[in-house]
């Protein structure tokens, strides 16, 4: 320990500097930084505290803190002295919460608007209202990042809340250096997001935009304008547009893509030579699918990521989906996943030739508290059958659906020089975990149905007959616990099994056999 104190200046700022919480303590005495220059006795550590000013360039406010609003004025006005002439990373947190008392913090606002120069990130977070911290300048010349997180229990007031965030829009599209522009919370009208009079100026250095609730015909507007945008985050358009004229709209730089919810028509008139990673949460088949086709078309060859999370993708969606991205590395898909996504990609090698990177999860929004395991079985043939090409593979499982063998045969991979990762979740007792025979019901079915508008048809007829003897095994077992749930919700899936196109060859005919025993049994025994 004596040789510490001959520590360069330098290390120890940066040590310091990795003791202040990510949400700042800027009113907290308690807490870093202030203590780090109570606590050190080498007299030239507690100096280098004072004066490392990107230790305090970090104000984070909270309304809460002007509940003794002399003595926050002080602590502020001395952090923002011991900031020297750093830049500012200013996050604001604000609003009416149910059962608490709300303070006026706006002298602490007009504290830091006289460093507006000085503003790196601008952050305004929680419920409404809004708080007033417009700049006193009209040029942020500093500012690379502003973030709106707005909530509220109530609609925004159109001569407040929308007025400020009008202004702060303004002001910040005039910013020289804005480069990550991130809004989410309460729609905003597109004349908020994207002022008419300057609709036609350009935001030259923005690299990322994320937005949440917004008008689709503002966001056109905005991406005209956004020739250096690198990553886009899009989810919930509350007014949308089917077309964008006859426009195209180039982004030539975008590399990250990441829909939530919806996957626009107008997107086929958007030229992503560049594009890298696609993300789609939520994924409908019955809307997305064909306008993302579309559009994989035109630049699925760019793409080497592609991410589906909490997706339910079966039969020729999966199939036709990752046909247009011959060159991704890295496939990623979570939710409902069925067996016939993978027994596919194991079984046809045109089908994303270039894997190395598998990532299997289950989903992160279960509906009705139903769980629906990845078929880990399935998940096991196409890891074994790409060894030759695989890097890594991480796969998310239920306790109660990973067996001791199926688990060890996945580890075993890693002799293959296949990084493994395998997660067992354990879930609580009350929550309905759905059977696997389930699953392998609702995987026939849409093979013989696809959800889009194809034409019902076989696939392939072996794989299908293989799935059918298993669910029939199931199903005509007196014994299974899951009868029972399978025959209340579950007979119209079968019935229009049945009634789907024939199965070739003689298995087939015995399948379809089958199929109508069962049901007549099931309907002798319900009447």
């Amino acid at each position: 320990m004596s040789n510490l104190p001959a520590l360069n200046v330098d290390i120890l700022s940066q040590i310091f500097i990795l003791c202040v919480a990510p949400q700042g303590g800027t009113f907290l005495l308690n807490e870093a930084p202030w203590t780090l220059g109570q606590v050190f006795k080498p007299r030239h550590w507690r100096d280098i505290v004072l004066n490392t000013p990107l230790l305090w360039n970090s104000i984070h406010i909270k309304d809460s803190d002007a509940k003794d609003i002399s003595r926050a004025s002080a602590i502020l006005i001395e952090a923002l002295r011991r900031s020297a002439t750093s830049k500012l990373h200013l996050h604001v947190s604000i609003g009416d919460r149910d059962g608490q008392e709300v303070f006026n913090a706006q002298p602490l606002f007009d504290i830091v608007r006289d460093r507006c120069e000085d503003w790196e990130t601008l952050g305004l977070y929680g419920y409404c209202p809004v708080p007033v911290i417009i700049p006193l300048r009209p040029q942020l010349t500093s500012l690379r990042r502003f973030d709106v997180e707005v909530r509220s229990r109530r609609r925004l007031s159109g001569k407040t809340d929308t007025g400020i965030l009008n202004q702060l829009f303004q002001i910040v599209q005039k910013a020289p250096l804005v480069e990550a522009l991130r809004y989410s919370g309460i729609a905003l009208p597109g004349k908020v997001l994207w002022p008419s009079d300057l609709s036609g100026k350009p935001w030259p250095n923005l690299r990322q935009l994320e937005l949440n609730n917004y008008e689709e015909a503002a966001l056109i507007a905005i991406l005209s304008s956004c020739s250096q945008l690198e990553c886009l985050n899009l989810s919930h358009p509350y007014t949308s547009v089917s077309e964008c004229g006859n426009c195209i709209i180039h982004l030539p730089r975008l590399k990250s893509l990441v829909l939530h919810r919806f996957f626009p028509t107008w997107w086929t008139r958007v030229s992503l030579p560049g594009i890298q990673s696609l993300t789609i949460t939520v994924l409908n088949p019955e809307m997305d699918v064909r306008p993302l086709m579309q559009a994989l078309k035109q630049w699925g060859s760019s793409l080497r990521s592609i991410s589906f999370i909490d997706a339910m993708l079966m039969d020729v969606t999966i199939e036709q989906v990752l046909g247009l991205t011959p060159f991704v590395t890295t496939f990623t898909i979570t939710g409902t996943l069925f067996p016939y996504i993978f027994d596919r990609l194991a079984s046809d090698a045109s089908l994303l030739p270039r894997m190395e990177a598998l990532v299997v999860r289950s989903s992160a929004r279960p509906i009705d508290s139903h769980y629906i395991s990845p078929p880990l079985a399935a998940v096991i043939r196409l890891v074994e059958a790409r060894a030759h090409t695989l890097k890594s593979a991480t796969v998310e499982t239920l306790s109660q659906h990973a067996g001791t063998e199926t688990v060890d045969r996945l580890r075993a991979i890693q002799n293959h020089g296949i990084a493994t990762e395998i997660n067992i979740l354990k879930l609580p007792d009350s929550v309905w975990i759905e059977m696997q025979e389930l699953v392998m019901l609702m995987s026939a079915a849409m093979a013989f149905h696809p959800w889009f508008g194809e034409e019902s048809r076989v696939k392939n007829p072996e794989e299908i007959c293989f799935l059918c003897t298993c669910l029939l095994d199931v199903l005509e077992d007196e014994d299974r616990y899951t009868l029972d749930l399978i025959k209340k919700y579950y007979r119209r899936p079968l019935h229009d099994l049945i009634a789907g196109p024939e199965l070739p060859g003689e298995d087939g005919a015995r399948i379809k056999h089958r199929f109508k025993i069962l049901m007549d049994k099931w309907e002798s025994i319900a009447t």
